[in-house]
């Protein structure tokens, strides 16, 4: 993730999000009237199956798992600007806001907290009279690999090692980590993976999404934008922080 601390990080996309209690959205054909309201900035209009609804309670006690609602009604239209670095999500009881950095771009282009959350802001507007059930704060870093030969030398980049087995170095990771976040009656959840770009390089995806609610969308979206920088400090090497200011 990026702040004003860290100019050179390597975002690549930044997501926006609320989840509504029902699907009012759909019944009250709102969302049609946002896709009609939104079709000039946002021309190019694709329609997939709704993403499930993952609650902002933590895990059952019992079985350790969260419950996730499974063939939710209607579609997902995912709408794209022009210059495919901004996408609008809407479907039965989600809004999703992304500035989305392309494989083909390198860092150092993100606009910053304050102008997502502001294109955000002007689309939530539309809907502050539907009952929410949570927010979520979305970051992810891609970072190349191209110039880190082994992934046994991760620690140059994170404050972690992997493994070295039978002197042998991996050639692939995934890691997930989820966190209570009872300040704001919520979880965090943290994974970090290698994956190929589409230009064919590699690299590690680190992603971080905060979810919970609070009474006033601002609060909600101040709060953890700051449990997202402390997040970043807390997983990257220092040393790479200190390259990315």
């Amino acid at each position: 993730m990026s702040n004003n601390k860290y100019k050179k990080a390597p975002v690549s996309e930044v997501i926006f999000g609320v989840t509504f209690e029902n699907n009012e959205l759909l019944r009250s054909k709102k969302i049609f009237e946002l896709i009609l309201k939104y079709s000039e900035q946002f021309p190019e209009i694709q329609t997939l199956s709704p993403i499930p609804n993952v609650p902002n309670k933590e895990a059952n006690e019992e079985n350790n798992q969260i419950n996730i609602s499974f063939n939710p009604p209607g579609s997902l239209y995912r709408m794209w600007s022009n210059d495919r670095n901004w996408l609008l999500q809407l479907q039965y009881n989600k809004i999703y806001l992304n500035w989305v950095r392309p494989d083909t771009e390198g860092p150092g282009k993100y606009p910053g907290f304050t102008k997502v959350f502001e294109k955000f802001e002007s689309v939530y507007d539309n809907l502050k009279n539907f009952k929410i059930e949570q927010y979520e704060l979305t970051y992810l870093d891609r970072i190349d690999l191209n110039d880190l030969n082994e992934l046994s030398r991760i620690d140059e980049i994170f404050e972690f090692k992997l493994p070295t087995i039978i002197n042998s170095d991996p050639r692939s990771f995934a890691s997930n980590f989820k966190f209570s976040t009872p300040d704001i009656e919520g979880h965090t959840d943290i994974t970090i993976n290698t994956k190929m770009l589409m230009t064919g390089h590699p690299a590690i995806s680190f992603q971080c999404t905060i979810r919970g609610m609070k009474e006033k969308c601002h609060e909600f979206f101040n709060i953890t934008r700051k449990k997202q920088i402390q997040i970043f400090e807390d997983f990257f090497n220092k040393k790479i922080l200190e390259s990315w200011k």
